[in-house]
């Protein structure tokens, strides 16, 4: 079976378009660069700085001089394909409600979903300006230890208090809080006996999808997140504290595979991306038992 010419260019631009409009999970949560050129994208840190108070005018300027480091967003290709063998459907590809198409827009995302996850526990790849390069662990002082309890009422104060300690500007209009959890976490707040009144009422409406903002921050649901034992690991962070970098080149084709029996048609999706956690301090870790 041959699929025509129009119809692989209105499946690659049907992909795309979808994908701006479908996005993924965390996409929205943090900072987002597109069209990088190359296998990484850096990340410029600029340490603080003080003014100070003039003693006597028309003395000398001291010495000074800031932190400048940059963290980089490793690329690693992702990719995903179906094998179609009914004509009929593989006709569809260029419709834009297809199943096909939906799917891979949905698979995409999770990987780019996976790729924010592991950033925000994982180590972060940072350079000097000396040039040396370091693998940066989450500090433990950024981790709220599980205690043998899920997600209570006490945890989400404890992770506010961590942000807010560290001069974090916790109601800056564009960067905005996001507490990524799954279903069980929700429940457990739910359970909690240390809630109010007003508190139930607002995790009742957000266990019905009605709300998705509570404890001053915009709560996301993913089973992506990594759970080792008994023990998941949500996390509460800035936008500004992560950054998703997506590479220019992407590649969207359909294709008669005629080395497979029944010769299918298959359609193709293939794009690089990578992301890194930009600041330890607007990240944290909180260890829930389930």
């Amino acid at each position: 079976m041959e699929i025509d010419k129009a119809t692989v260019e209105q499946f690659s631009t049907n992909f795309k378009l979808k994908a701006q409009q479908l996005e993924s999970i965390l996409e929205s949560t943090v900072d987002v660069e597109t069209g990088v050129v190359g296998v990484s994208h850096r990340v410029d840190l600029i340490g603080s700085s003080e003014a100070e108070d003039v003693i006597m005018r028309g003395s000398p300027l001291g010495s000074r001089e800031m932190e400048h480091v940059g963290r980089y967003a490793d690329l690693t290709d992702a990719e995903w394909w179906e094998f179609i063998y009914n004509f009929d459907k593989a006709k569809m590809l260029g419709d834009p409600t297809s199943k096909y198409l939906l799917a891979g827009v949905a698979a995409m995302n999770r990987k780019k979903d996976l790729r924010i996850i592991n950033a925000l526990g994982g180590s972060a790849r940072q350079v000097k300006e000396d040039r040396t390069s370091e693998s940066i662990a989450l500090p433990a002082a950024q981790t709220i230890v599980h205690g043998s309890a899920g997600l209570t009422r006490a945890k989400l104060v404890t992770a506010l208090e961590i942000l807010g300690l560290e001069d974090v500007d916790l109601e800056a209009a564009l960067d905005q809080v996001t507490l990524v959890c799954t279903q069980r976490q929700v429940s457990d707040v739910l359970n909690d006996d240390k809630l109010t009144s007003a508190d139930y009422n607002t995790v009742r409406l957000m266990m019905d999808g009605k709300i998705d903002y509570f404890m001053g921050a915009k709560w996301k649901k993913s089973n992506q997140l990594v759970k080792t034992g008994a023990v998941r690991k949500c996390y509460m962070y800035l936008k500004s504290g992560m950054t998703l970098a997506i590479g220019a080149h992407e590649e969207t084709t359909i294709d008669t595979r005629n080395d497979l029996h029944g010769k299918p048609v298959q359609p193709y999706k293939a794009s690089s991306m990578g992301a890194v956690r930009n600041e330890d301090v607007k990240v944290v870790e909180i260890e829930c038992e389930e």
